[in-house]
């Protein structure tokens, strides 16, 4: 074994090197490279930035496929193969000798570049931005991915048969781990998940290093190996089909939503499928005041300000717990927003130690840091915000930071910082900065904070301008935004439908509001009820109708099972999707069912009727029409290009299709006959007792 290690090292070392030469350009170029189109990543994304991303999914997805085509295809020609084969070794000793001496050049090609991107984040002075520990998450999961490709390269060069068949699905099962990966929102799934696909796609590799490398022949845990891979790669397919219909197949938006005059006038706009916009009042009426219709409008209407989506103890959200995703910066790292600059600082918050951290740009090192006692030199102590602290403004000028009942209003530009407590009020339900034009035709902001029964209006000193009750059932109506008027003598609060309410994105935009006008007192003065405004149903397309059709009856009711558990469990999304599933949209997924389960069923049938043409026993024929029964047309393509077609040619005695691997005819019964002499026979029995006989 460790010469073969040493054989496979010594031969391939120069590709791993060149390898690691490329893919360190590719993250060093990711690093530096400043994204004007990713405005959230704008010249802070470095280990998150999505040319940083981009290298790593390619770079180490090609680095794994290239070693490992790298190590078979040379010494396939030639008869280089017969060769190595027969050496005193066993095809085991050789197949392992390949994969350890190839994990370990992966790895040295793929890690020592990621290793040296992470020092010079992790090393300050180096970029502005501040290192904290888990941004590397997101390419060591790229980077585990790559491995899942070098063994289906192995694969794909070690199995018999035509490239273009199941040979080939190998690489495509990884494409779909890729997708899978890039669409994770836990780094331990990443982890399993390229762990599951490796796994699968090694031990299919191992069985092909057999003598003979067909399907029938293999040993159990490789026939479910190559199963897995089979069904992934034609997912894979699938991956790449819908990312190919969907392009250029945005559905145009239609619909209508609210909006309130400078003068204190609710509005409906209606945008029609030729991106026409209709204006209308309330009653119907259309309005034609070209001060509303012209392109430069917006200006006319009053700007809305999002307090807070939900309101009430007994309906918690954490949003960041709840829509969590690795890949994503904000994860690690915000990067605080002015537009009038902070000097020669750049702010960030720091969710996990729960402050907030100013970098220098002329030398890219911390220089200050601000908690919950005010700003204060990098050196000093340390006090967080408390673990129940959440951002409500992380993106604007003056930045807030809510605790249970207090508000820190933290100003970067003059570096200071005011605290609102509410200890009177209970607890903090939303806040954030409102702006508003004022009669002069600038800016002004304010601050409002969202609490059980109103919501309260600051100047940027924390004076109180306005007390706003709330006149709705904010249980129900818990989403709420304040607009305010030129003068400020009038304040407009828009409900909508609270956010832990179980309704999906469509049907909440389409769904009646509420408009309150009050003055700074609090006295309501106008109640406007918003008429519904129903979205135009949506057409189910035919690669949509294709992809439903074709889930495989395994994975539907397996996931309806995750549901129901989790939810049993007390997991409030896998609650949210078992009550979609069995309540809110119980017709469809009934419907869904159905028809899974019919053409699941039709498949099936197929099978098992095309297994027994082939001269399949009912034992094996009855296998894959289960196997086919649970996984729907998925299923069907794999038997027809896994499984090992018997040879059938005309019985001599019925002339029926028979198996050449059969000693007797399934229709008569009758054996193979005796080979016909040609003449060309050494001895034949009748001669042999002759010539011994004649001896004697």
């Amino acid at each position: 074994m460790r010469t073969m290690i040493w054989k496979e090292w010594r031969e391939n070392l120069k590709w791993a090197v060149l390898a690691m030469i490329g893919l360190s350009m590719a993250e060093f170029y990711g690093l530096y490279r400043v994204d004007r189109n990713d405005y959230m990543n704008t010249g802070v994304g470095t280990l998150c930035s999505s040319t940083f991303y981009m290298a790593t999914n390619f770079g180490c997805a090609l680095v794994g496929l290239l070693l490992g085509f790298l190590q078979i295809l040379p010494e396939r020609r030639r008869d280089q193969w017969a060769a190595l084969l027969h050496r005193p070794v066993s095809r085991d000793v050789i197949f392992f000798g390949k994969v350890v001496a190839g994990v370990a050049l992966y790895l040295v090609a793929t890690g020592i570049p990621l290793l040296a991107c992470v020092w010079l984040v992790a090393t300050p002075g180096h970029f502005v931005t501040p290192y904290v520990p888990g941004m590397e998450l997101p390419a060591l999961a790229d980077l585990c991915t790559g491995l899942a490709y070098y063994f289906a390269a192995l694969l794909v060069a070690l199995r018999p048969g035509s490239w273009f068949g199941a040979r080939t699905l190998a690489i495509f099962a990884a494409v779909h781990l890729s997708f899978f990966v890039n669409g994770a929102g836990y780094f331990y799934t990443v982890v399993l998940a390229a762990g599951f696909m490796s796994l699968a796609l090694l031990i299919g590799a191992w069985s092909s290093m057999s003598p003979n490398g067909s399907f029938r022949v293999c040993s159990w845990p490789a026939k479910i190996a190559l199963l897995a891979v089979f069904f992934y790669g034609l997912c894979g397919l699938g991956d790449i089909a819908k990312m190919i219909t969907s392009v250029g197949n945005q559905d145009d938006y239609t619909g209508s939503y609210y909006q309130i005059t400078r003068e204190g006038q609710p509005v409906r706009m209606t945008t029609n499928s030729d991106l026409t916009t209709t204006l209308t009042d309330l009653q119907g009426n259309v309005i034609k005041d070209e001060r509303y219709r012209s392109p430069g409008s917006y200006d006319n209407f009053l700007r809305e300000n999002g307090v807070t989506n939900t309101i009430g103890e007994a309906h918690p959200i954490n949003a960041m717990d709840y829509y969590i995703h690795f890949r994503d910066l904000y994860f690690y790292i915000t990067k605080i927003e002015t537009n009038v600059g902070t000097g020669p600082v750049r702010w960030f918050y720091l969710p996990k130690d729960r402050y907030f951290l100013g970098v220098s740009f002329l030398n890219n090192k911390p220089v200050k840091k601000a908690d919950r006692s005010g700003f204060k030199p990098l050196d000093a102590p340390l006090e967080p915000f408390s673990l129940e602290a959440r951002g409500m403004a992380l993106y604007d000028v003056p930045v807030l930071l809510a605790d249970e009942n207090v508000l820190y209003v933290v100003d970067f530009v003059h570096e200071t910082q005011i605290t609102l407590s509410a200890a009177d009020q209970g607890k903090i339900y939303g806040a954030t900065c409102v702006e508003y034009k004022n009669k002069e035709g600038t800016y002004t902001k304010l601050l409002a904070m969202a609490f059980a029964h109103e919501i309260q209006v600051y100047d940027l000193k924390g004076n109180l301008i306005a007390t706003l009750p709330y006149h709705q059932d904010v249980d129900y109506w818990g989403s709420i935004m304040l607009c305010i008027s030129p003068g400020q003598d009038r304040y407009f609060l828009k409900y909508g439908l609270n956010l832990w309410r179980r309704v999906n994105w469509d049907e909440r935009l389409s769904m009646p509001g509420i408009i309150e006008e009050m003055d700074a007192h609090g006295n309501l003065l106008h109640t406007y009820e918003l008429p519904s405004s129903p979205r135009q149903a949506k057409p189910r397309s035919w690669p949509t109708y294709v992809a439903e059709s074709a889930r495989s009856l395994a994975f539907w009711y397996g996931d309806l099972a995750y549901q129901k558990v989790g939810s049993w469990l007390g997991n409030q999304r896998l609650a949210d999707a078992n009550y979609n599933s069995f309540h809110k949209y119980m017709e469809g997924t009934r419907e869904m069912a159905i028809r899974n389960t019919s053409y699941s069923l039709i498949f099936a049938l197929i099978t098992l009727i095309w297994a027994r043409r082939v001269q399949f026993s009912w034992r094996r024929a009855g296998a894959w029409a289960f196997f086919v029964l649970l996984f729907n047309v998925g299923g069907l393509i794999v038997f027809r290009l896994a499984t090992d077609w018997p040879v059938l040619v005309a019985c001599p005695s019925c002339g029926k299709k028979r198996s050449v691997e059969e000693e007797t005819c399934p229709h008569c019964h009758a054996g193979w006959p005796a080979p016909r002499n040609e003449g060309t026979e050494i001895f034949d029995s009748g001669s042999h007792r002759s010539r011994l006989a004649v001896t004697s």
